[in-house]
C-alpha cells in the first residue's frame, strides 16, 4: 500500500517545493504604450492617421489594438484595358488586434530598441475606384465596404525614457466584393505608418 502512494508523495514533495520559487519570481512592470501618427497605402489619398495602444502580456508576448483611417477623398482611376479587378481596389480603413512576438536581443545603454513580428486579423474597408463602378456615396465618390481581413508586420520601436519612434510596416489580405464583375476578388495591400510612442 505504501509503495503505492510512492509516486504521489513525490509529486505533493515536488509541487510543495517548487511553489516558494514560484512566488518569489520578480513580476515584469506593466508596459503599455500609446502610439499615434501618420499611415500610408497605395494612392490615391495615401495619407491617413493612425492610433492604437500595445500592451505586453509577457517578456516576449505584446498585443496591439490599433487601427487606421483614410480621411481624404477618393478619384476613378482608368487604368487602362490591361488592369485586373485587384489593380482597382484601394485599402482605405482597419481596425485590428494584433500579438506579437518581440525579437530578443541585448539593449545597448541610453536607449532601447525592439523588433516586433506581428500577425492577427481585423477588419478592413476598401474601395472600388474602376470608372464603371456605378456605386457610389451622396458625394459621388466610391462607396466603400468592409470585410474581415488577416493581417502579419513587422514593428521597429526605438525608445529612450518614456518617448520613442516606432516604424511600421502591415501586409492586409482580404476578398471583397467586386461590383463590376459581381465576384469576390481576392486582395492585398501593404500599409506603413509613422508613429510616435509614450510608455506608461
Amino acid at each position: 500500500m505504501f509503495r503505492k502512494l510512492l509516486p504521489f508523495l513525490g509529486l505533493v514533495v515536488c509541487a510543495l517545493v517548487a511553489t516558494p520559487a514560484q512566488a518569489a519570481r520578480p513580476s515584469l512592470d506593466p508596459e503599455v504604450r500609446l502610439h499615434a501618427g501618420a499611415s500610408i497605402v497605395q494612392g490615391p489619398g495615401p495619407v491617413g492617421l493612425m492610433i492604437g495602444l500595445d500592451s505586453r502580456l509577457t517578456r516576449f508576448i505584446y498585443v496591439d489594438i490599433a487601427g487606421f483611417v483614410s480621411p481624404f477623398g477618393l478619384e476613378r482611376l482608368d487604368l487602362g484595358d490591361e488592369a485586373t479587378s485587384r489593380d482597382y481596389m484601394r485599402l482605405r480603413h482597419s481596425v485590428h488586434m494584433l500579438p506579437g512576438f518581440r525579437i530578443p536581443h541585448r539593449q545597448p545603454q541610453g536607449f532601447t530598441w525592439d523588433l516586433v513580428l506581428r500577425g492577427g486579423t481585423g477588419v478592413a474597408w476598401a474601395a472600388n475606384l474602376a470608372p464603371i463602378n456605378t456605386q457610389t456615396t451622396p458625394n459621388h465618390e466610391p462607396v466603400v465596404q468592409m470585410d474581415v481581413t488577416a493581417i502579419a508586420g513587422l514593428d521597429a520601436l526605438i525608445r529612450k525614457d518614456h518617448f520613442g519612434v516606432r516604424l511600421t510596416g502591415r501586409v492586409l489580405g482580404f476578398s471583397p466584393f467586386y461590383e463590376t464583375d459581381g465576384t469576390d476578388v481576392f486582395f492585398w495591400a501593404m500599409q506603413y505608418g509613422v508613429e510616435g510612442v509614450y510608455q506608461f
